[in-house]
């Protein structure tokens, strides 16, 4: 058993520990009769992709997840076993945008995937059109005295930063272009996640 806990680890849903992009496709493009792939995607949201308003967006994205968008997400590979060998001397936490009418289904899915590894799921509510308090990850970060946070949104970097926490950022399309200070830094899977988290880990045994 964890004797001392090292760190407390933020840890993104969609795109970090599940393939959002893949169930997202199978979704539109059955919906829509469209033919994107993965190698379209290329921007984090969509109303930079094609040519439709943010609201838009928000209807689609929503619907997706609304309909069977959680329970088709797949883990991305390699996040099972690395989050197991994080959960056995840090203090995990699911720290996701979704907004809150999502919560039993990301509550099941963790379940399913990543069951007894979680100590929390927090959500910040992001564009919900339900409406309810949006928090930032930031936020919650501090609220938790989380250490770091594991993210493919670079959105959310300055509020986590100020918050105190460091951030990893895991390589998408949708981030690849972006400039970061020296601080945030990158990983292009799990595998190299996990060896930032044991070198920032030294910092705090």
């Amino acid at each position: 058993m964890r004797s001392v806990i090292v760190m407390k680890i933020a840890i993104d849903l969609d795109e970090v520990l599940g393939d959002f992009i893949k169930a997202f496709l199978h979704w539109y493009n059955y919906n829509y009769n469209a033919k994107l792939s993965k190698d379209d995607i290329v921007a984090y949201h969509l109303s930079d992709l094609f040519n439709i308003s943010v609201d838009e967006e928000i209807q689609i994205i929503h619907r997706m997840l609304s309909e069977d968008g959680v329970v088709q997400l797949e883990p991305i590979r390699g996040a099972k076993e690395a989050v197991k060998k994080l959960a056995q001397k840090h203090e995990l936490y699911l720290v996701s945008a979704r907004p809150e009418y999502l919560r039993s289904q990301t509550e099941e899915w963790i379940k399913k995937h990543f069951a007894g590894l979680f100590k929390g799921i927090y959500l910040t509510n992001q564009s919900s059109i339900k409406g309810g308090r949006e928090v930032s990850k930031g936020y919650i970060c501090k609220k938790l005295g989380c250490n770091v946070l594991i993210d493919d949104g670079s959105h959310h970097i300055e509020s986590v930063t100020k918050a105190g926490a460091k951030v990893i950022i895991l390589n998408r399309p949708w981030n690849s272009y972006h400039r970061f200070p020296k601080y945030i830094m990158r990983a292009n899977n799990w595998d190299e996640i996990i060896r930032i988290i044991n070198k920032i880990a030294k910092q705090y045994v």
